[in-house]
């Protein structure tokens, strides 16, 4: 059995970072053993090529750019080729980040003609998010994916919570910033009701006026119930 790749982007990263996921994917599920043979081919945005193609292919990753570039591409695609599994690469509206933010799993519906292709589906989407370590918001203004390590602080207000990222970028959502915390790695520390800052984003500490200064910039307090836990973490630091 041969599942059949296309990768519509000109980003060379991007294109790496799915081939070899591919790879890594079909050596550690044993294709070589269960006869399966993974057949990638990378378009760097040659469309009407990859149009062309489309009927052929089982399991495509399309930029979001060339959506962008021909706004009726999606139509076309589901007309040429309903079976295949497209994967949206990017984010929409701008973009954010330069890795992957994938359809929900949700997506992979019985109909896919082959449960292997489905299954490597469903398995990619976990594998890619996991391996970008990658934050999935819904705001008013659309769904996003931020990298955590992106991430510089975020901020607490009522009902709401602010994503502050090191390119300067702000997202913001309703929620909690405890609901937050519990979706981003060890690698974040409280240091107030209202703030949570990225460990790898701190400069320096003053200990005198309790604020922290952030490899960007940016000044934030640390409040008097956080100071200890603050302060032991970084004892030997600055």
């Amino acid at each position: 059995m041969i599942i059949r790749v296309a990768i519509l982007s000109d980003n060379k990263r991007i294109v790496n970072e799915i081939s070899k996921s591919l790879i890594a994917f079909s050596v550690k599920n044993d294709f070589d053993k269960k006869a399966i043979e993974l057949d990638i081919a990378i378009y760097k945005n040659q469309i009407d090529e990859f149009v062309n193609n489309y009927k052929n292919i089982d399991i495509a990753f399309i930029t979001y750019e060339s959506l962008e570039i021909d706004t009726a591409l999606a139509d076309k695609l589901f007309v040429l080729n309903p079976m295949c599994f497209p994967v949206l690469v990017g984010s929409p509206k701008q973009k954010i980040c330069s890795f992957l933010a994938l359809r929900p799993a949700g997506q992979v519906s019985e109909e896919i003609e082959s449960p292997i292709i489905a299954k490597l589906c469903l398995s990619f989407v976990k594998v890619i998010a996991s391996s970008n370590h990658v934050l999935q918001i819904h705001t008013r203004k659309g769904d996003y994916s931020i990298s955590v390590q992106s991430i510089v602080f975020c901020q607490s207000d009522q009902k709401y919570v602010t994503i502050v990222t090191d390119s300067g970028k702000n997202y913001r959502r309703i929620g909690t910033l405890n609901q937050l915390q519990i979706n981003l790695s060890d690698g974040f520390i409280r240091v107030h009701q209202s703030f949570l800052v990225n460990l790898k984003k701190i400069k320096s500490v003053d200990k005198v006026t309790w604020e922290i200064e952030t490899n960007e910039g940016y000044h934030i307090p640390v409040s008097r119930p956080y100071r200890q836990k603050v302060q032991d973490y970084f004892k030997n630091s600055f």
